[in-house]
């Protein structure tokens, strides 16, 4: 009456297949990257205007859905990391909506200088906020709100 657990030698094999897919990708990867490099001009332009605004659309919202994500984990598990993380996405999806998707080069007499300082501030602050929910910290004392604390913290992100 034994319980079926596996055999060492099923375990073996299964990491032996995982590795023998991280090599394969790897290798595709590569050589993905010496073929752009062997081209004489590589460019990654988009080369429609129009393309613009859906990408950053999509980035917006894959980076919106990631904040939401963090948030939930903080509030479930209140997390000073899961915390940080969530303001984190959260500078960046308002940096994307906003310079990616609003306000482009030439709306609003923004220039093109103007337009990449707002950008890489954004960038820069993120940087920091996931510098600290790196570092973590101990959890904090449980609220009764978890929203209230994550709302003030979103209102001196986007300030």
């Amino acid at each position: 009456m034994g319980a079926d657990f596996p055999s060492r030698d099923a375990a073996a094999e299964s990491r032996g297949a995982y590795g023998y897919w991280i090599v394969a990708i790897g290798a595709v990867l590569a050589g993905w990257t010496l073929a752009i490099l062997a081209t004489r001009q590589p460019t990654f332009r988009v080369l429609s205007s129009e393309a613009r605004e859906p990408l950053e659309a999509a980035a917006a919202t894959v980076i919106t859905l990631v904040c939401v994500l963090a948030y939930i984990q903080y509030s479930l598990t209140n997390s000073t990391t899961a915390f940080f993380t969530g303001l984190a996405f959260l500078a960046l999806a308002s940096n994307q909506i906003v310079f990616g998707v609003f306000l482009g080069t030439g709306s609003f007499g923004i220039t093109a200088q103007q337009e990449m300082y707002f950008w890489t501030v954004g960038r820069l602050f993120s940087g920091i906020l996931l510098a600290i929910s790196a570092v973590g910290g101990t959890r904090w004392a449980e609220v009764k709100r978890p929203s209230t604390r994550f709302l003030v913290g979103a209102v001196l992100v986007l300030g």
